[in-house]
């Protein structure tokens, strides 16, 4: 899979942490559409901070990707 988005074979994507991030921003927006706010403490925004940063990541790491392809549609 790593080989397949173009990532350096240095640095491997981790599927599954991508899938629990991913399972976790579907939670909290679920829980906040219910009503249900989560408690703000240092150690929650401390994960939401981490969350942001790996998120960011993928998206760039993901538009590195499409770039890469689009260069090597052109020839």
């Amino acid at each position: 899979m790593n080989h397949i988005m173009g990532n350096d074979e240095s640095r491997f994507l981790d599927i599954d942490a991508l899938c629990m991030e991913n399972r976790s921003v579907k939670e909290l927006l679920l829980s906040e559409e219910n009503g249900c706010s989560l408690p703000v403490t240092p150690q929650s925004i401390s994960d939401l901070k981490s969350l942001a940063t790996a998120l960011l990541e993928t998206i760039h790491e993901k538009n590195m990707v499409i770039q890469h392809q689009r260069q090597i549609n052109k020839y």
